[in-house]
């Protein structure tokens, strides 16, 4: 799609990403888009730049056993949703927002995510904002490497100086795991009362890498971070930040931890 204002008239089916490269109001005008594929349902690439996408009246809809992304908004733009649904058999992330979305301004506005992880970010500075929106996951994960919003932090790339205001709707775990997990320290939330929360909400200070992989796990204590590092010859526990400890951490098998340059203290 390249730019314009676009009305559909007719559901749509397509195992094909629609890649979005400039600015463009989509308007489903209440049908259904059903993506069939593995990959993305609609993407805006990094090579986009400054790209202003806005969705709305628009149900997304993924059908394979497993896709990748509903909406991939890569760029630093702004990305308005409006009356949008997007939900799939097993889509791993509902709306993503990749590394190269910093600076990215993102409103949603009464719609409805869901996802293994419904909102997944990325981004530098990104500012969210979600009114009357319902956030939804049924994923279960035995080391809640999943939420249903989730900021990462992988000790490289992270969704530093990221915020999020919530006004009402609902961020759901259907799992009764994880609602809100926040790896950045300086990510700044604001949910108003509101807003129905299910599940727990954690602010990590500790990442789990397995080196090789693109897999990790974020953890809110050292000790929940040894636990799952332990014996594991593939992975170390990387600090995010000062960790000051007032309980000793109990070492059940071999660990590498890496300070990255931050301090580990005990009072």
């Amino acid at each position: 799609v390249n730019g314009g204002n676009i009305v559909l008239n007719a559901d749509i089916t397509s195992s094909d990403v629609i890649s979005i490269t400039t600015s463009v109001v989509l308007n489903g005008n209440g049908h259904t888009l059903t993506y069939t594929g593995a990959n993305r349902a609609i993407d805006v690439p990094n090579t986009a730049v400054d790209v202003n996408l806005t969705i709305k009246n628009l149900t997304v809809n993924t059908t394979a056993s497993f896709c990748e992304r509903g909406i991939n908004y890569n760029t630093n733009g702004v990305l308005t949703l409006e009356k949008v649904a997007v939900a799939g058999t097993n889509i791993n992330y509902a709306i993503n927002l990749p590394g190269s979305s910093d600076n990215a301004t993102v409103v949603i506005t009464d719609s409805n995510i869901t996802g293994n992880i419904a909102l997944n970010v990325w981004g530098e500075k990104v500012a969210i904002t979600a009114n009357n929106s319902n956030f939804t996951s049924p994923y279960e994960s035995e080391v809640e490497v999943c939420s249903v919003i989730q900021f990462n932090n992988d000790g490289t790339t992270a969704a530093h100086g990221a915020s999020l205001t919530v006004n009402g709707g609902s961020i759901i775990s259907l799992a009764e795991t994880v609602a809100l997990s926040v790896s950045s320290y300086d990510t700044a939330i604001s949910i108003s009362n509101e807003t129905t929360v299910q599940g727990k909400q954690e602010t990590s200070s500790i990442a789990v890498i397995y080196e090789g992989q693109t897999q990790f796990y974020t953890s809110s204590t050292l000790q929940h971070a040894f636990d799952l590092a332990a014996n594991d010859p593939r992975a170390k526990v990387l600090l995010l930040g000062d960790v000051v400890l007032d309980a000793p951490v109990v070492v059940t098998g071999t660990v590498v931890l890496d300070l990255n340059g931050f301090e580990l203290s005990y009072t």
